[in-house]
């Protein structure tokens, strides 16, 4: 299962869309700040963080095993349902014990973040020219994609919409585990793909296969994931 956050570059904004594990995950992740560096960036350089969901293979990379941010001259982006979610200690303490330690990850990458560096958005709003926020709750309760819109081209990072396209674009209808509510998440993957099938945009997901970006196709009652020549 890969995990690619995206990087958007305007000017002198640098928006890193997810964060995957920095230090804190699999042996095999944990590469991003290799890969900044070999296009000559560095983790200060990044100056916005925008979060898709709180699961934590998208939020823990905000911080080191350390509890340093790892990100520390970044605003960090976030839905504002999502964080109404995870951040309510009612609903933590109700929870099932499996999922207590997802709330208590939440709290850990995102707890202490105070004044202007959290800033929350309601999806469907404009977070910056020329990125727009989109709801496509069901993966989780705030779950949100964004479209990037220049010079009349159109891209699309679609988080979670689908874990293994092979399977899910598919076969939307199907339900991944991780889904937390798996009848919604359903109607969010079917309206994303159309639209980017309708609007022949170039898309790319969090867990998509290397290059993790390119176009959706319409096949039989599915859709096909076509991704760019590398």
């Amino acid at each position: 299962m890969p995990y690619t956050p995206f990087l958007l570059i305007n000017g002198n904004q640098r928006y890193l869309f997810d964060t995957g594990f920095a230090d804190n995950g699999p042996p095999t992740t944990g590469k991003l700040a290799a890969q900044l560096d070999a296009v000559g960036l560095k983790p200060t350089d990044i100056n916005n963080v925008v979060l898709s969901h709180y699961h934590g293979d998208h939020i823990n990379g905000l911080r080191n095993k350390a509890g340093q941010l790892v990100y520390p001259n970044a605003r960090v982006h976030v839905p504002a349902p999502e964080h109404a979610f995870w951040m309510d200690d009612a609903r933590m303490e109700a929870a099932p014990p499996g999922m207590k330690g997802a709330f208590m990850a939440v709290r850990r990458a995102l707890g202490n973040l105070g004044g202007d560096q959290l800033v929350k958005f309601e999806p469907g709003a404009v977070i910056a020219p020329g990125i727009t926020s989109i709801a496509a709750f069901g993966h989780t309760p705030g779950h949100t994609l964004f479209r990037m819109d220049s010079e009349g081209q159109s891209f699309a990072y679609v988080a979670d919409i689908t874990n293994v396209p092979s399977l899910f674009a598919r076969a939307p209808d199907w339900s991944v585990l991780f889904d937390m509510n798996p009848a919604m998440a359903r109607m969010s993957r079917r309206r994303v793909f159309d639209m980017l099938v309708k609007d022949k945009m170039m898309a790319g997901g969090f867990h998509f296969p290397f290059p993790a970006f390119g176009t959706m196709e319409v096949s039989g009652t599915g859709y096909q994931f076509k991704p760019v020549a590398t």
